[in-house]
């Protein structure tokens, strides 16, 4: 979603990265410290699981597991919403 933002504003290819916090600030979307802290969130799990082991996620339980769910859609509600295009 935030690589869209940026294509929409440079009309051209997003750059090949993926910190979401380093998206946002390139997407130049303004964004609350709450977006700001679950992008970052999510940064994480995206970076972790990417690089690391599974061993990472076993303190992940279920109620934790909803609370980001949670959180990660309404980065994306958030997101959509502000995308220029249908």
């Amino acid at each position: 979603m935030l690589k869209a933002h940026i294509s929409f504003i440079t009309k051209g290819a997003p750059p090949k990265i993926h910190s979401l916090l380093t998206l946002l600030d390139l997407s130049s979307l303004e964004s609350t410290s709450e977006q700001r802290a679950i992008l970052g969130e999510m940064n994480e799990f995206c970076i972790e699981g990417r690089y690391e082991s599974p061993e990472q996620f076993q303190d992940l339980d279920y109620p934790r597991a909803m609370h980001y769910i949670g959180r990660t859609e309404r980065a994306l509600t958030w997101l959509r919403e502000k995308l220029p295009i249908a």
